[in-house]
């Protein structure tokens, strides 16, 4: 149970910070490019860290749901306004 408080408290830091870095990336250049630097550079971590671990192959793809892939849609507008207003 203290591994998953820990991990919450994490996943809520790197968010203020990444939402701070995205807002000054937004404000230096544009936000929309921002947020397309954003979520590349999530896929390649997590792409990268899916496959050390061992839990992801390429067929993967092909059987998540719509909602998956829509779900990542909304997620880069979101920090692509959240930029914008940052």
């Amino acid at each position: 149970m203290t591994l998953y408080v820990f991990l919450a408290l994490l996943n809520g830091m790197i968010s203020g910070v990444t939402r701070a870095i995205n807002g000054q990336l937004g404000t230096a250049s544009d936000p929309f490019l921002a947020s397309w630097w954003n979520h590349a550079l999530g896929f390649v971590v997590m792409t990268l860290a899916l496959f050390g671990v061992g839990q992801w192959h390429p067929g993967m793809l092909a059987s998540a749901p719509l909602e998956a892939y829509l779900g990542g849609l909304f997620g880069a507008l979101f920090v692509a306004v959240n930029s914008h207003v940052f």
